[in-house]
């Protein structure tokens, strides 16, 4: 990564490939939340949300959420740094909703709620009446 740290993340975008910049704000956002930089987190959000306007579907969707993210920091700075890392773990791509998920009565473990056999110890739920 350069100097400044959305060159790269500009780049990608100017290359066409915007899940690319997405991930690199992040990555440049993650450091910048636990120091609360707010310069850089004023400018991360500025930059998701050209994004987002310029996007669709999921682009547009992880976009506004990286956007949220660094609105939430500058609203409340010092509880962002030692949230930071769960914040990226809500936002994940591929995330399962807490409501979309049940636990194994074997293992305990959560599974998404459509699922008929658990993927931790293959406990097979009974067919249920959908």
């Amino acid at each position: 990564m350069t100097a400044d740290p959305f060159s790269d993340a500009r780049r990608a975008l100017e290359a066409g490939d915007p899940p690319q910049a997405i991930d690199l704000i992040w990555k440049a956002i993650r450091p910048a939340t636990v120091a609360q930089d707010i310069p850089v987190i004023e400018q991360a959000e500025g930059l998701a949300r050209g994004i987002a306007a310029v996007t669709e579907g999921r682009t547009r969707k992880e976009a506004n959420q990286l956007a949220d993210y660094c609105a939430a920091c500058l609203v409340a700075p010092e509880d962002a740094g030692a949230s930071v890392w769960a914040f990226s773990r809500w936002f994940r791509r591929g995330s399962t909703p807490r409501d979309a998920v049940k636990m194994c009565p074997d293992c305990a473990e959560r599974i998404r709620a459509e699922a008929r056999v658990c993927r931790y110890c293959g406990y097979r739920y009974p067919d249920e009446v959908r």
